[in-house]
This record gives C-alpha cells, sequence and structure tokens, in this order.
C-alpha cells in the first residue's frame, strides 16, 4: 500500500496497522481499509481478499474543499484568486484547503492591492482595504 504524500497512518477494520508504505499480510474476505491524514480527506476503501491475489492499493490524497468569503473597502473591486477572475466583492470562493492562494483585487480610482493567503478553515474571511489614487487635475497647466 502506498500513498502520495507517504507517511499516512493506515487502519484495518478499524485497528492501526502502520504507515504508508506498507506491506501487510491479511486474512482472506472482506476488509475495510481506513486512511487518515491531517489536513487532508480520509480515505476507506472496501476490498474483498483472496487466496493467491495480492491487492495493490495507490492513492493520491486530497485536500477538502475551503471557503474564502472576500470583502474589501470600498466594495465592488474586481476579485481574482491565484489569477483567476471570481466576481466582486463581497465575494465566496471555493479554493483547495490548506494550501496558499493569491487574492488581487482592483478598482478604478484604487491601487490595486493583493496578498498571499493560507487557508487554514473550512469558512475563512479575508478582507482588504482599497487606497484611493491622486485625480488628476484638469485645467491647470504644469509649471
Amino acid at each position: 500500500m502506498t500513498t502520495l504524500p507517504a507517511g499516512t497512518p493506515v487502519t484495518i477494520d478499524g485497528t492501526g496497522r502502520g504507515v504508508t508504505p506498507v506491506s501487510l499480510s491479511l486474512p482472506c474476505g472482506a476488509r475495510r481499509i481506513g486512511l487518515g491524514r491531517p489536513r487532508y480527506l480520509p480515505v476507506e476503501r472496501e476490498l474483498s481478499l483472496v487466496a493467491g491475489a495480492p491487492e495493490v492499493l495507490e492513492l493520491v490524497h486530497q485536500r477538502p474543499q475551503h471557503f474564502l468569503q472576500i470583502t474589501s473597502n470600498p466594495a465592488g473591486a474586481e476579485v481574482r484568486v491565484d489569477g483567476r477572475v471570481v466576481g466582486r466583492s463581497p465575494v465566496r470562493v471555493k479554493v483547495t484547503g490548506f494550501e496558499r492562494h493569491k487574492v488581487e483585487l482592483s478598482r478604478a480610482g484604487f491601487a490595486p492591492v493583493q496578498q498571499a493567503v493560507y487557508s487554514r478553515s473550512a469558512d475563512q474571511g479575508v478582507s482588504l482595504k482599497l487606497t484611493r489614487v491622486g485625480a488628476a487635475r484638469t485645467g491647470q497647466r504644469p509649471r
């Protein structure tokens, strides 16, 4: 049994049996395989083991989905997450959990702002303040 990443605790029928990568000899019949790793979705598989027919289990762990609730002051800024336009603030965006994401906001008349956000909880708030840029003066000549 192997996983990516390696080092995942393994349970067989609810009993701990080591960490991946691991090779086990198990009795024939139905077995419930459990794999659990912090910050990844848990995996459970039902296997029916038959004598003389080895089972090979290779799994890539998946991160859970999280949500970022992105607000800005003032509201109405275009929001990009990881380079993709996701709407105007305030906006709720689904992201991959326990990873770093680049949040960018822009709005006419304001300096763009960006922030790296590590998604550490299932529903996380991100609030950014936009700064007004100087308005051009009309009707005046340079000196």
